[in-house]
């Protein structure tokens, strides 16, 4: 096990830390009067296909250096990555798990409104929803609340790094439906994201490597958006 994981250099959290705030508070609102001002005529599903590639982009573009490195070390070092994506898949599936089961135990009617929202977007174009969750989400994300919230923080506080990393990731995913469904509904669904933060940020500490949870982040979505098929 490594003391420290790899973390990116203190210009490109920086640089990702304003991008993550962009991407929260201006990029979907922008995106949108593009949409009208420009007549382009893309509905929610396409918006937030275009959401995710600039995002991914951006991203890349950003932590390049920090990526080329990553893999530099997988490529010297294979087996800590082995062992935690396996170790890490395996606690988020039966975390998750328990979740749901003790959520539906509370609450029998309870459906995740993202996972929803997903589902019905993917309708109809299945190919583009799978291509943009198992190869574009997962990389842009773990850059963003393991690189820049995890990483960007770790040596400074390791106990802010974990909240924010975890926290962060939890309520990026309900964020967007505040206003359109009860507090404590989007409090619920906050709440089942955190095993998949806990598991992830975890896989990158213990593996010392940013690909780590990018693996187990696209195997998990990968195997979602397969279901639905």
């Amino acid at each position: 096990m490594k003391t420290l994981p790899l973390l990116p250099g203190r210009k490109s959290a920086a640089w990702g830390f304003r991008y993550l705030l962009f991407q929260l508070l201006v990029l979907p609102t922008l995106l949108s009067l593009m949409n009208i001002l420009l007549n382009l005529g893309l509905d929610d599903s396409r918006l937030n296909l275009l959401y995710y590639t600039i995002n991914f982009g951006v991203l890349m573009a950003i932590f390049w250096s920090f990526l080329k490195e990553s893999f530099r070390s997988a490529v010297e070092d294979l087996r800590p990555i082995v062992q935690a994506a396996a170790i890490g898949f395996l606690a988020y599936r039966f975390s998750s798990t328990l979740v749901g089961i003790v959520t539906l135990y509370l609450v029998p009617d309870f459906s995740n409104v993202n996972d929803a929202n997903i589902t019905a977007m993917a309708q109809g174009e299945f190919a583009k929803w799978a291509f943009a969750t198992i190869l574009l989400v997962p990389p842009a994300e773990e850059l963003l609340f393991r690189g820049v919230l995890f990483g960007g923080f770790y040596q400074r506080s390791k106990l802010l790094a974990w909240v924010l990393s975890v926290g962060g990731f939890a309520l990026v995913h309900v964020i967007g439906y505040v206003g359109y469904y009860p507090w404590d509904l989007l409090l619920i669904c906050a709440l089942q994201y955190l095993p998949a933060g806990i598991c992830l940020a975890a896989a990158y500490r213990y593996s010392g490597n940013i690909l780590t949870p990018m693996v187990i982040h696209a195997v998990v979505n990968a195997l979602g958006i397969l279901a639905l098929k």
